[in-house]
């Protein structure tokens, strides 16, 4: 295996342990995801804390999605250590709660509305005052409130499903490629929501081959080698 790649939101913090840290988010510690002989992720290290926004960058292949969804308790890593909110996402399953996750597939029901996916998905998270939060959400993300998702474009889906990762005002967002299918002003509002969450000391992850959108975004760029 080749050299690991080490990432750090904050310096010297490696060895600080998580209890002296309590901003800590996210600490990978070595992890690495293998496929029978296929490496998907190199031994990586990665801290975020509140208020950090990190983009993933580099080449198809290179371990970005892998690592989102090993950061979000999702996928089990081969090697390593994870600690989310200062726990195993594996030992706690509550922690997933503090997470929204955006992945390729968007998680969304063809045969519902808008308002009823995000309304189902309210509900599996307990949100409080759901309607307000799904009324302002739609309203947000420019969608009409009676069309099934099947009739959606790309990029209409895309929203929902940004929509539908934030309904629960999780304090770390994870993002995997999220301005695919976007048109230029969603772009632009995506950016500006994530500039928000940070001022309000919540953590983004973003994997992004648009170096412009991070930049937009603030959020500094860091390259996984493949």
């Amino acid at each position: 295996m080749s050299a690991g790649t080490v990432f750090h939101d904050v310096p010297n913090l490696k060895s600080i342990p998580d209890e002296q840290a309590p901003d800590m988010i996210l600490h990978l510690e070595n992890v690495s995801r293998r496929y029978g002989r296929v490496e998907a992720l190199k031994s990586t290290t990665l801290e975020i804390h509140a208020g950090a926004g990190v983009a993933l960058t580099g080449p198809n292949g290179c371990g970005k999605s892998t690592l989102l969804k090993i950061a979000a308790g999702l996928l089990r890593p081969t090697t390593g250590r994870v600690s989310l909110f200062a726990a195993d996402p594996w030992k706690d399953r509550s922690v997933r709660g503090r997470a929204g996750y955006l992945g390729h597939e968007l998680g969304l029901y063809d045969e519902l509305t808008g308002p009823e996916n995000l309304r189902f998905f309210a509900a599996l998270y307990g949100v409080e005052d759901a309607e307000r939060k799904l009324a302002g959400a739609l309203e947000t993300a420019g969608l009409p409130p009676a069309m099934r998702i099947a009739a959606y474009s790309r990029g209409m889906k895309e929203r929902l499903a940004l929509a539908r990762a934030m309904i629960h005002d999780p304090e770390f967002l994870l993002l995997d490629e999220p301005t695919t299918g976007l048109d230029e002003a969603s772009t632009t509002r995506l950016a500006q929501v994530i500039r928000r969450w940070r001022e309000e000391g919540r953590a983004v992850l973003v994997s992004t081959h648009d170096p412009a959108f991070a930049s937009a975004a603030g959020l500094t760029i860091r390259s996984l080698v493949s």
